[in-house]
């Protein structure tokens, strides 16, 4: 089995990837502390139906559009709480996106 040990991280400046470096802020509200660099707030509750579930993916696609989230960069989701980051990670794994992190502020 192959773990990633690079999937949570505590500074943002620890990782370079291959594509430019996008923060997502995955709360309702944006933090007070954001980090320096691109970023966008698409909350994860957005992402997901009143049941928990993800929404479809052309909805999902929609929103990240409109979010302004490009579909080549490095992802790092960030929160007051890390289960919503961690959350819109595995969501955003599922839409295919290849490097994406959480970032524990």
């Amino acid at each position: 089995m192959n773990l990633r040990n690079d999937a949570v991280i505590t500074d943002a400046r620890s990782t370079q990837g291959l594509y430019p470096k996008v923060f997502i802020a995955s709360g309702n509200t944006l933090p007070a502390k954001t980090p320096d660099g691109k970023v966008v707030h698409v909350p994860h509750t957005d992402l997901l139906n009143t049941d928990g579930t993800p929404k479809a993916a052309k909805d999902i696609w929609s929103i990240l559009t409109k979010a302004g989230v490009p579909r080549y960069a490095e992802l790092v989701c960030f929160s007051d709480d890390p289960g919503e980051a961690a959350s819109q990670l595995f969501i955003l794994k599922l839409m295919g996106f290849p490097d994406i992190k959480v970032l524990v502020i």
